[in-house]
């Protein structure tokens, strides 16, 4: 009789309910493939299924979509990866046949396939890429550089490169950010890379400013306890700002973009908000006398991923202090309470390491 062999898997369970647990070492196929995971960094995704749940989540599942590793066996009809490839995974699997897949916005994807929701995702030492993962997904070799706290990075940065893909982008001075988390600062790097010459981080959390501050995510930091109208109108020498990203889950960010906005400039509701968010009301006539831009984001693409990648292997962007927290896979759960807390930036999941 063969001998069982097992991994290590963090699982959600069901609201607010995580544990690390043993599973049977993945099998694969032909047509598939097992990367050993060196890093899966915690998202603000995975901490509202923690606390909420997600219809595309069911319980036993293994989170976690911002993934690097190396791969260390593939089936014998995989071509384009190797044993030994250094490996950057992001989220949104495109199935290649809806009409947004057909039309180039895979991330609108109708069937919405996405690693750490439908299939398993990187909290785990182990992780088994079935064929749609490496034909479709956004995955791709790293080469030599196998920095993969910094290569795990590259979904959120995808993420925030959407962003910035859905609006009006050239000829920016001034880009505003509400949230100091680690994608509003991963938005306030690429503005600098963008060739923005202020910007402007706002949050509530003096703590997360202070990290901007040390790890140069903006050049001004504005505590959102001011009369934030004002503070931003002096800056912009009563201007208003360009570009505004509401990186955050609070409606407040929403509306008080409308009151700081330039002529012409662009609104980007980037974060989501909770289900049971009030709606806002909006002044038409701003909209269409100061011909302003309202515009979301949500996800990234594959080809979004690899350009994420490709600025970080580079060193074209400076990732040095997003990741503030790390913790080894059997600490995972703490990770959970310590990303609640609003302390961290990005949290990093080691699987393989005892930290």
């Amino acid at each position: 009789m063969q001998k069982k062999i097992f991994r290590k898997a963090l699982i959600w369970n069901g609201k607010k309910n995580v544990k690390v647990v043993d599973k049977l070492f993945p099998k694969i196929s032909e047509n598939e493939a097992i990367l050993k995971v060196e890093t899966c960094c915690l998202c603000g995704s995975d901490l509202r299924t923690y606390m909420h749940g997600n219809k595309r989540v069911s319980k036993g599942s293994i989170l976690g979509h911002e993934i690097s590793g190396k791969i260390i066996k593939v089936g014998k009809k995989v071509k384009k990866f190797s044993k030994g490839d250094n490996i950057s995974i992001g989220a949104d699997i495109p199935c290649g046949k809806c009409k947004f897949c057909l039309n180039g916005q895979v991330n609108k994807c109708e069937i919405n396939l996405a690693i750490g929701y439908q299939l398993e995702g990187g909290f785990t030492n182990y992780m088994k890429l079935n064929n749609l993962v490496l034909k479709n997904g956004p995955i791709a070799k790293t080469g030599k550089f196998n920095d993969f706290d910094k290569i795990a990075l590259a979904e959120p940065l995808a993420c925030c490169i959407n962003g910035f893909e859905k609006c009006n982008i050239t000829n920016i001075n001034t880009v505003t950010i509400f949230g100091a988390g680690a994608i509003g600062q991963l938005l306030g790097k690429l503005s600098f890379y963008f060739g923005a010459k202020k910007i402007i981080l706002i949050d509530k959390n003096q703590k997360r400013l202070n990290i901007a501050k040390k790890i140069k995510s903006a050049n001004f930091f504005v505590n959102s306890n001011i009369d934030i109208k004002r503070k931003i109108m002096k800056i912009t020498k009563q201007e208003g700002s360009d570009l505004i990203f509401t990186a955050c889950s609070d409606i407040k960010t929403h509306k008080k973009a409308f009151e700081i906005i330039s002529k012409g400039g662009t609104i980007n509701f980037f974060g989501g908000l909770p289900i049971n968010a009030d709606p806002i009301k909006i002044y038409s006539n701003n909209i269409h006398y100061n011909e302003l831009h309202i515009t979301g984001s949500h996800g990234s693409t594959p080809a979004q991923h690899l350009k994420a990648l490709k600025l970080i292997i580079n060193k074209k962007i400076n990732l040095n202090g997003i990741i503030t927290h790390k913790f080894d896979l059997n600490d995972s759960v703490k990770a959970f309470k310590v990303a609640l807390k609003g302390e961290a930036l990005k949290i990093a999941i080691k699987p393989n390491e005892i930290i």
